[in-house]
Parts: structure tokens; sequence; C-alpha cells
């Protein structure tokens, strides 16, 4: 097989044995591929062979706004179509994903539904040993409801919460025995919902209003 390679203004034929982009090792090829945007991390599937499956066996998810904006060109002035396909492009990207995760960062514009199953996500994450966890919401009005099982996440290390006001607190929870860090902002001053624990019994937390 040849690739053609430019050369200026011209192009010439490269043999695939010399395609040195392909030949990496294999921790080389995480690092590149976990410091590009997720949706470019995927693209690069396109390259070759060695690289078409790679992205599905990141340990790092990270569906933040830059991602969410790519989606969306694709829906320029069609919310309700570009709210169905967001939810079905994560639960792809979950469902396909192979070995750890470790950290996921999750972006919800202002407008996703607030009946969105964060809940089947973060069950999916949880049974994958998941140290990070963040999660955005664009609404500085409206809040999730935090589902439960974020609190039997046991590995975790790191956990940012944005404009999420009820955390919807089990009244069993003890901690997250592994946290070193928790961040909390909330906007326009919304109430804490913590329901039946107390935040306190929180690790180490910083809470910007």
């Amino acid at each position: 097989m040849y690739l053609y390679c430019p050369t200026g203004n011209s192009k010439q034929l490269c043999k695939e044995s010399n395609d040195i982009i392909s030949n990496l090792p294999l921790e080389v090829t995480e690092y590149i591929l976990e410091h590009l945007p997720f949706h470019h991390a995927v693209r690069m599937s396109i390259l070759s062979r060695y690289w078409r499956y790679k992205w599905v066996m990141l340990p790092h998810i990270t569906l933040d706004q830059k991602f969410f904006e790519y989606v969306l060109k694709r829906f320029i002035n069609r919310i309700s179509e570009a709210s169905q396909a967001y939810s079905d492009i994560i639960s792809n990207i979950l469902l396909r994903h192979i070995g750890r995760i470790d950290k996921f960062v999750l972006f919800m514009p202002s407008w996703f539904p607030l009946k969105a199953d964060l809940s089947q996500w973060l069950q999916f994450v949880s049974r994958h040993g998941i140290k990070e966890f963040a999660l955005v919401n664009n609404n500085h009005s409206l809040s999730p409801k935090l589902p439960s099982c974020l609190y039997s996440f046991e590995t975790l290390t790191q956990l940012t919460l944005y404009n999420c006001h009820d955390l919807n607190l089990p009244p069993t929870f003890k901690g997250f025995p592994h946290l070193k860090f928790m961040e909390l902002e909330v906007h326009n001053k919304v109430p804490l919902k913590a329901g039946g624990a107390p935040i306190s019994l929180l690790d180490k937390q910083e809470v910007f209003l």
C-alpha cells in the first residue's frame, strides 16, 4: 500500500512501511491521544489500521464544551435534534469503551433536558475504576439532580461539580474514602441541596458562590 505525502506543491508516493506514526510505541500513542481534544482523538482513527480503535481505549474521556461545540456544528438551529444526538453520542462513546476510565468530564449545555439519564452514564464509568469526575452544567438556574450512584465511586480522588445545586446526598453517605480534592462552583447564589448527609463529610473541598 502507498500513501500520498505532500512535499511543497508536489506529491510523492510513500510506502506505508515508512509511516512513522503507525509504528509508535503504545505509550507514545496514548500520550498523543490524551492531549488532543476528544473529537480529534476519534478522527485519528482514519490515519491507518493501527490508529482505528485506539480512541476506544483512552482512560481519559473528556466530553467538554469544545466537544459539545464540535457536535453542535452539525445541528445549527435544530436544538431538539442536537439534544438527542449529543445524548446518543455520549452513550455510544461509553458503550464502545474498552478498559479502565481514570477521568470522565461531561459538559451539559443550558438547553439539555434535565431528565437525561445521567445515572446510566455514571453507573457505567463507576464500573471502570473512575478516579476523576467533572460535571459542568451550563444552565445557571436549573440543575440536574445528581444520581445517587455518584456516591458509590469508591476509587474517586477528584470531584468537580459546576452549577450542580441538587447534590442529592443519600443519608448513608460517609464520604469518598480516597478523595483528595473536591470543587463545587455555584452561580446566582442558588442554595445547595445536600439531602440527608452534611457536606462536611467530604474530605477536602472548595466552594465558589
